[in-house]
């Protein structure tokens, strides 16, 4: 009686590598895809959340109920504000109160939609 261990043939092995790291590849790929595509419409975070719950079969169609908080904010006075003020100086004050509204935003997990301005 023969005793000797059978090995498979390297090819059989060889494929087996290739198609699993395909299948692996592909995946990523198709993931990253999905993230592209819904990071057009949503935020990055929102897109993740999406993905994740479609993932562990979580993702149910028709929207659901959250309790939200929405923020609205107004510079005072700024259109006289931004006659009188040099473009660069303008640009520099926007830029300090932005920095701490989207450091709080981000701090608490929030989503910034738009930076809108009235004409």
């Amino acid at each position: 009686m023969d005793h000797r261990v059978r090995r498979p043939p390297v090819g059989l092995v060889i494929a087996t590598v290739v198609a699993l790291s395909y299948s692996v590849i592909s995946e990523r790929s198709t993931a990253r895809e999905m993230q592209d595509l819904f990071g057009r419409y949503v935020s990055p975070q929102v897109a993740r959340e999406l993905l994740e719950r479609a993932d562990r079969g979580q993702l149910k169609l028709g929207g659901e109920l959250r309790e939200v908080t929405v923020l609205f904010g107004d510079i005072r006075g700024f259109t006289p504000l931004s006659a009188r003020t040099p473009p660069d100086e303008l640009v520099a004050l926007l830029n300090e109160h932005f920095d701490v509204i989207i450091s709080r935003i981000m701090e608490n997990g929030g989503i910034i939609n738009k930076f809108a301005g009235m004409r």
